[in-house]
């Protein structure tokens, strides 16, 4: 037991030096928690500098880290490995980078994992050379050779491949085909195509998520992290998408659409619920659908709420006025609807109210 907490122990200290000078490089360092582990210890997704803020290139690659005298032989640094661990990092489709810590030097070595596969033809043993130095002088070195194959390599694994992985029922495996595609063709008509299809079926929250992230680029131009030549897209692209989005769009697609805005978040500034609304712009019927959203009551109520809250912000005060005041009024049975077929909504009266109140004091309800 003392060895195993000694063990630990050495190998956090690695993936905090690591994590360290990545963090402070403006670039994420995500950890992937130890039951996940299966041939990787975290993702990194490069950032770049641009007006004195980092923002992403969309470019993100897979991390093995080691720590201990134990992954050294003299002055020689080497991930160890399997025939089971080389086969898996073989076959991901993010490139596989390693990193090897000497915890009494304090010095990191790092080695193309994926790169150096390629090279093999035959294995006479599972150990890696890792003997490039990794620190604060060259970190930028690092980023851009591990870019450059990524950019350079993208048919490493083909297309064909990341397509069916986007299915898989693993959500790390599907994320990672979904960034993969992203990245590689998000100018084809094909991946969107693709999208389209998938966002009727998904059911994976995350990947739910990533895939109304892209659109919500795409379509609502929110363009907060592709902002160079290099992660553009193409204006034809995007025309084309809304053109075609715009046909497929209906009640159900918009509530999934809606689905992956947090409760707690809501539409603040910098959240997908914020990206969302750029998004439902571009909605040509898009007040028929939220409305259809907020009446279904089938539907989660802060989800309908946030449909109301659309509605409302799309219509001109003094209709938004009007359309409270009469569901107030048949809530608080001072006028009875003439059709009396029509639904009267007793759970949101509360909201009607807020509404109200706000269009009345502030003009209406604005949504940034």
């Amino acid at each position: 037991m003392t060895r195993r907490i000694q063990n630990t122990i050495t190998e956090k200290k690695g993936i905090n030096a690591f994590k360290t000078l990545v963090e402070d490089n403006g670039s994420i360092f995500r950890e992937i928690a130890t039951v996940d582990d299966i041939g990787h210890d975290a993702n990194i997704e490069f950032c770049e500098q641009h007006n004195n803020e980092y923002k992403s290139t969309g470019i993100e690659i897979k991390i093995q880290i080691k720590s201990g005298e134990s992954y050294f032989n003299g002055n020689n640094a080497f991930i160890k490995g399997d025939k089971e661990h080389f086969e898996y990092w073989k076959r991901h489709i993010l490139p596989t980078v390693g990193i090897v810590y000497n915890p009494k030097s304090k010095i990191l070595y790092w080695t193309n994992i994926s790169e150096y596969l390629e090279q093999q033809e035959k294995f006479d043993n599972y150990n890696i050379p890792c003997n490039k130095i990794l620190n604060e002088k060259n970190f930028q070195n690092f980023v851009n050779e591990c870019s450059n194959y990524c950019r350079n390599n993208k048919n490493r694994i083909d297309s064909e491949m990341r397509f069916e992985a986007l299915y898989s029922e693993n959500t790390e495996v599907a994320c990672s085909a979904l960034k993969t595609l992203f990245l590689y063709d998000r100018n084809f008509q094909v991946f969107w195509n693709t999208i389209m299809s998938y966002l009727a079926i998904c059911k994976d929250k995350f990947v739910l998520k990533q895939i109304v992230y892209y659109l919500s680029i795409a379509i609502g131009h929110h363009g907060d992290v592709f902002w160079h030549k290099d992660n553009e897209i193409k204006q034809s692209i995007k025309r084309w998408l809304t053109k075609k989005f715009n046909d497929i769009i209906d009640e159900n697609i918009l509530y999934k659409i809606l689905s992956v805005i947090n409760e707690d978040e809501g539409i603040d500034r910098g959240t997908i619920g914020n990206y969302i609304i750029l998004f439902i712009k571009e909605i040509e019927n898009k007040k028929e659908f939220l409305i259809k959203v907020f009446e279904n009551t089938q539907h989660e109520f802060y989800i309908r709420d946030i449909a109301l809250m659309y509605y409302l912000s799309e219509l001109p005060s003094n209709e938004a006025l009007n359309w409270l005041q009469q569901n107030l009024n048949w809530l608080n049975n001072e006028q009875l609807p003439i059709n009396l077929n029509i639904k009267i909504y007793p759970e949101f009266k509360q909201q009607f109210e807020l509404y109200k109140d706000c269009i009345e004091n502030y003009g209406g309800i604005f949504l940034y």
